[in-house]
């Protein structure tokens, strides 16, 4: 199974909906993902981060792929590149909750 392909970020839409929605450079098109804050009892603090936390899913995975590859027993990591691969997701986390 794939996710969509592209950029994935997240805007308000609308003035009160949160929109995810896929960039892709190469065919110059946009997908929506998802649309959050449907409902008037929705918290907006808890819709805006978990928008962030959508937006950032890709991210999230590429830098699990990489921590998971850094982390097998045979793998001969260098330093330099181990610490590459911690900034990486330090700063895709931080995409995700801030």
């Amino acid at each position: 199974m794939k996710h969509t392909k592209g950029n994935w970020n997240w805007f308000i839409n609308n003035g009160d909906k949160y929109l995810v929605e896929s960039h892709s450079k190469e065919k110059e098109l946009s997908i929506d993902i998802c649309m959050l804050g449907d409902t008037v009892l929705d918290d907006e603090s808890e819709i805006k981060a978990n928008a962030k936390l959508i937006a950032a899913a890709p991210d999230l995975l590429a830098a699990l792929r990489q921590t998971v590859k850094l982390l097998d027993p045979g793998a001969i990591v260098m330093d330099q590149l181990r610490d590459i691969v911690l900034y990486d997701a330090l700063n895709t986390i931080k995409k995700a909750t801030e």
